[in-house]
């Protein structure tokens, strides 16, 4: 009954995630696909993660790094300084969230 509840069947059901790896973000402008990179749980305060304004420089490249090494899967494909991403969080429990990480993998305009 959560906000993407559903997210968390990426940590009960591995076919699940197997075939829930992609999806599609739609805005007014454009229908953007996402390929999931990372899944796991962390604190409600994780200052790394609930983060915005920063630049695509190391530190960025350092966020991308801190989620990869967080995830319960590991994945072959990662995004890189260069990839928008997005993360989808729900909570977990009372103090922590279960989140979701994707990378842009296609944008197209309508």
């Amino acid at each position: 009954g959560s906000m993407f509840g559903k997210l968390k069947k990426y940590i009960s059901d591995e076919k699940y995630a197997e075939s829930n790896n992609c999806f599609t973000i739609y805005t007014p402008e454009y229908a953007i696909r996402y390929k999931v990179f990372s899944y796991f749980t962390t604190d409600a305060e994780d200052t790394v993660l609930y983060r915005v304004g920063f630049e695509r420089n190391s530190e960025y490249d350092e966020i991308l790094n801190y989620i990869s090494d967080k995830s319960f899967a590991h994945y072959e494909e990662v995004p890189s300084i260069e990839n928008n991403v997005v993360c989808l969080s729900t909570c977990y429990g009372e103090e922590n969230r279960f989140v979701v990480c994707a990378f842009e993998t296609e944008r197209k305009e309508y």
